[in-house]
């Protein structure tokens, strides 16, 4: 979104606008049903924090699992759009195969899956359309700064959470990965479900909702593997 948000003042259109972002994370399940559920984690930021690079929306992800693993959640589930520079990128994945196998975590095993496209309505879909209604319930509809729009966030549903990204949680996380070990495997946009476990290296997927089993990969270089503490490469801000 682009602050301020100013609907019919003409001076808004020659002022130097603040982009903001938001990060969803919504639980699955009706409208009805929402509020029996774990809240809704928004993830928010601008861009004197970050932009939208594989990189920082990767951040974005591990401020919401890291929010997770504080609840002692074992086993965490993300169902996402088909985005591959947001959601299917070596960065996020490397970054899994991290926290998961961190023992700062109690994350046993993440897992990512992929709307099939034409099928990509999300909860999150809802919750955006909440802040929508919320805009439009303020004087005017006006947004003056990053604080009003944290605020109409936190209106726009009764159970949700909202984590401001700071400085600190942007890594420059980078796909600890090697093109030669994956000539012989499927490419990430065929993929429909991708798993990290904790104890091992490797990333478990599938190619079809309807497949039974995991297939593997061992996506990491070799010189990462030599060494045990060496799950992601030395990172650099």
């Amino acid at each position: 979104m682009m602050l301020p948000r100013l609907p019919g003042n003409k001076t808004a259109v020659f002022t130097r606008w603040l982009v903001a972002y938001h990060e969803t994370f919504a639980p699955l399940g009706s409208q009805t049903k929402i509020s029996e559920k774990k809240p809704t984690l928004s993830v928010v930021w601008h861009e004197g924090i970050a932009g939208r690079s594989a990189e920082e929306i990767t951040s974005a992800y591990m401020t919401a699992l890291q929010y997770h693993t504080e609840r002692d959640v074992k086993h965490a589930v993300i169902w996402a759009d088909n985005c591959t520079a947001q959601n299917k990128n070596w960065a996020l994945l490397t970054a899994l195969l991290t926290i998961v196998n961190s023992s700062e975590s109690a994350l046993e095993e993440v897992t990512l899956k992929f709307f099939e496209p034409g099928h990509t309505f999300m909860s999150a879909d809802s919750v955006h359309h909440g802040v929508e209604r919320a805009v439009k319930r303020c004087p005017g509809g006006k947004l003056f700064d990053f604080d009003d729009f944290v605020r109409v966030i936190s209106q726009a549903s009764n159970n949700i959470e909202i984590l401001r990204l700071q400085n600190k949680n942007v890594l420059a996380w980078k796909g600890a990965h090697s093109q030669h070990q994956l000539k012989t495997h499927p490419k990430l946009a065929e993929m429909v479900e991708i798993q990290a476990r904790r104890g091992s290296k490797d990333l478990f997927y599938k190619t079809s909702h309807d497949e039974d089993d995991h297939a593997w990969l061992s996506p990491e270089k070799p010189e990462t593997q030599r060494s045990e503490n060496s799950i992601l490469p030395p990172w650099t801000r």
